[in-house]
């Protein structure tokens, strides 16, 4: 009766079996169709865990000092005021999570009496920290994980360009050298406007190349919001504004170099 069990038994097992070893051969060739973009995913994640592992052991920046609390008031007071050197979205984004934590702040009637001179953005942003001192190292790392993200979405649009360009491979390599270049890992996680301004310009060329080699009307609206993404960043991206009129001339005037008709090209340019 073992003996007859013990066979009963021995196609099931051997199914099993086959079956696993199908499944792990599917799996292999599904990564090898995807090395590539494994690769890539893996290089981000390090990074990740690298900008990780400053937010949560360095202290802020003298630029965070003031962009933090910043960020903060423009959302829940909508004073864009407070630190008008630069456009107030990277800041924002980098304050988002402060809105669950839910800091202490300085009431609107402070705020009043303060004088709105060169020095109110250093008074409110030292008041700020004093107010939030036992949540000091909670402010700083919650405010930098928007920013990684942000540094990580950069990395992104640097593969998708440049595999775009020169393929996979070419792409691979430059997201290498991306996460490996000291200066991305140290300033990635900072609550600031450069890193988000060097995305918003290279996503505008990103957009600018792909509409060139086969304009459309989805294209075309990409291409509009990346240009307008590019000063919200940071004030000085303004100057591809006469690099946007210039683009939009061109349109119409030669719109047969894009293979459009004139109603197209007016329709892509609004």
């Amino acid at each position: 009766m073992e003996e007859s069990s013990s066979q009963e038994s021995t196609p099931e097992s051997t199914f099993i079996v086959v079956e696993l070893r199908r499944a792990l051969a599917q799996i292999r060739r599904w990564a090898r169709e995807r090395r590539v973009r494994l690769i890539c995913a893996a290089l981000l994640g390090v990074m990740s865990l690298q900008m990780l592992g400053v937010a949560s052991r360095k202290s802020i920046s003298t630029d965070e000092i003031v962009h933090i609390p910043a960020g903060y008031y423009h959302l829940v007071v909508g004073d864009f005021q407070f630190l008008n050197l630069h456009p107030p979205v990277p800041m924002m984004i980098g304050a988002l999570p402060l809105l669950f934590i839910q800091p202490g702040e300085v009431s609107a009637v402070e705020r009043q009496k303060i004088p709105r001179d060169n020095n109110f953005v250093f008074v409110i942003s030292e008041r700020f920290w004093t107010s939030n001192d036992s949540f000091f190292r909670t402010v700083s790392f919650w405010t930098r994980i928007p920013m990684i993200a942000f540094t990580v979405l950069f990395g992104i649009v640097i593969f998708l360009f440049t595999r775009r360009l020169f393929g996979e491979r070419a792409g691979m390599i430059s997201l290498a050298l991306f996460t490996l270049e000291p200066t991305m890992l140290a300033h990635g996680p900072l609550v600031h406007t450069d890193v988000t301004s060097a995305f918003a310009l290279l996503l505008l060329a990103y957009a600018f190349y792909v509409y060139v080699s086969g304009p459309s009307l989805r294209r075309a609206l990409w291409l509009g919001g990346a240009t307008g993404l590019a000063p919200l960043m940071k004030f000085s991206m303004v100057a591809v504004a006469p690099l946007a009129i210039l683009g939009v001339v061109v349109l119409l005037v030669f719109p047969s170099q894009l293979k459009l008709n004139r109603r197209e090209a007016f329709t892509h340019a609004a």
